[in-house]
C-alpha cells in the first residue's frame, strides 16, 4: 500500500482527485469507494477489471505490477483517466505505452510504501512513478 500521506501529497500536486480505488482491500483502501481482489461487503465488487472503467469516478491504480499492462490496455480501450502507480522500469515491455498516455507525473525515490502492519519499508533501488494518465492520448493507429 501507498503511504497515505504521499497519496495525498501526490493528489494534491497533480492536480487530480480519485473517486475509487481499483486495487484495493479491506484493510488497504485509499478511498472509501473501491474494489478488492476478495469477498468484502464494503467494496463495490471482486474483480476491477470486470467493471465498466468509463462509467466509474475518477480512478486511482495500484495495482500488482505484473498487471501493468493489462491496466495500462484498459485505460486506452476505454480511455479513461486514472491516477497510477508505476515501477520506473525504461526497458519494460509496457514503458512505451505508458509513455504515450502520461498527462504528468511525480518521481519518488524514497521508501513510499507501508508493510501490512502500517510501517514503511525500506526505500526501493528503483524509483516511483505516480502520474496521472488518460488513454484517450494513445493513437490507436499504432
Amino acid at each position: 500500500m501507498l503511504d497515505p500521506s504521499i497519496f495525498r501529497l501526490a493528489r494534491k500536486c497533480l492536480h487530480f482527485k480519485p473517486g475509487v480505488d481499483l486495487f484495493a482491500s479491506a484493510e488497504h483502501h485509499q478511498l472509501p469507494t473501491y474494489y478488492s481482489a476478495t469477498e468484502d461487503p464494503n467494496a463495490l465488487g471482486v474483480d476491477a477489471f470486470q467493471a465498466t472503467w468509463h462509467a466509474l469516478p475518477a480512478l486511482y491504480i495500484n495495482h500488482p505490477w505484473p498487471l501493468i499492462h493489462k491496466c495500462l490496455t484498459r485505460l486506452v480501450q476505454d480511455r479513461v483517466q486514472a491516477l497510477m502507480v508505476v515501477p520506473e522500469w525504461p526497458t519494460a515491455q509496457w514503458w512505451p505505452l505508458w509513455s504515450s498516455i502520461v498527462v504528468r507525473q511525480q518521481t519518488y525515490t524514497d521508501a513510499i510504501y507501508l508493510k501490512p502492519d502500517g510501517t514503511l519499508w525500506q526505500a526501493p533501488y528503483w524509483h516511483t512513478i505516480i502520474a496521472v494518465v488518460d488513454g484517450s492520448l494513445h493513437s490507436h493507429s499504432e
